[in-house]
């Protein structure tokens, strides 16, 4: 068993297990899995929200080749934070998990140098902090239908925008106003790893854990790690992901901070209007970033800044 002192590093994990709730995510799951099982993952359990695209078909095939474990999710709101935490104590207790490695599907972990697991061993901290870097879906005039995920192009923020007002008011305060940049161009909150017999809880998005003891959080330097995010793939997947999303935080008791951003870009598909908020949260091949101070780096295919 990993012991943890304060101010040593960790030792290298045995086990690290992957855990992720997934709904309709046919066009990017099978390349994800793969990305993690190459980069020091040993193992995924799933949660599946009544997917009907293919997704169940994509975790069928890994969980025949002995790599994931998965089983439907039939809670018709959305409370990931159950979902994870169930996860989380299966990882400990089925998968023989040390460390966990809370992810979402469109989210890509890269280790600057080795693998996720020397990333564990070189932070003296049980829980990690991790941020995430936004990849905007860069579109061409000239382009016919929706390539499949690893030949689309992206270009990453670099530098975005900070948020003006408080969380639950963003929505209401700054996105409705045009001038601001869309969700993609803005910082995110980080996500996390951790020990496994340290978690109690998974918070909601996987931005943090409630610990069963005291437990050091640690934002690893930026050249550690980088967790790549392609939220905003196809305007056909971001139309689905707004009407499943927005209809399943409406099903729940959440505070309204609490998944803002879908709230809002359900909003504004109520109101006809989810083709504007798809081209405000992508790039027009040679166009500027939108917003002072946002600054995007060179474009290049997804498979191309994965290495897939």
């Amino acid at each position: 068993m990993n012991i943890w002192i304060p101010g040593l590093r960790q030792a290298r994990p045995r086990r690290l297990v992957m855990i992720m709730a997934v709904r309709d995510e046919a066009d990017i799951l099978a390349d994800n899995l793969r990305y993690h099982f190459a980069h020091g993952v040993d193992f995924a359990l799933v949660a599946d929200n009544g997917s009907s695209d293919g997704t169940r078909e994509v975790l069928e095939r890994f969980r025949r080749e002995g790599r994931l474990g998965w089983a439907p999710e039939p809670d018709a709101g959305y409370n990931q934070s159950a979902w994870m935490t169930r996860l989380a104590a299966r990882a400990r207790e089925e998968a023989r998990a040390d460390w966990l490695l809370c992810c979402d599907a469109d989210e890509f972990w890269e280790a600057q140098a080795g693998d996720l697991k020397e990333v564990v061993a070189g932070q003296g901290a049980p829980v990690l902090r991790c941020a995430r870097r936004n990849e905007a879906r860069v579109l061409s005039a000239t382009e016919r239908g929706e390539p499949a995920f690893l030949a689309q192009t992206y270009a990453p923020v670099v530098r975005a925008s900070r948020w003006r007002a408080p969380c639950e008011d963003r929505a209401r305060l700054e996105l409705n106003d045009e001038a601001t940049p869309g969700v993609i161009f803005h910082e995110e909150g980080p996500k996390v790893l951790a020990r496994a017999d340290l978690v109690a809880r998974i918070t909601q998005g996987n931005h943090d854990v409630v610990a069963t003891r005291w437990a050091r959080r640690a934002r690893p330097a930026a050249e550690t790690v980088v967790i790549r995010h392609f939220p905003v793939r196809s305007a056909a997947q971001f139309a689905a992901k707004v009407r499943a999303g927005g209809e399943a935080y409406a099903r729940t008791d959440l505070p309204p901070n609490i998944g803002w951003h879908w709230r809002h870009w359900f909003a504004r598909l109520q109101a006809g209007e989810l083709t504007a908020a798809f081209a405000r949260e992508t790039l027009m091949e040679g166009a500027a970033p939108p917003g002072r101070g946002v600054r995007v780096g060179a474009a290049r295919t997804a498979g191309a800044i994965l290495g897939l």
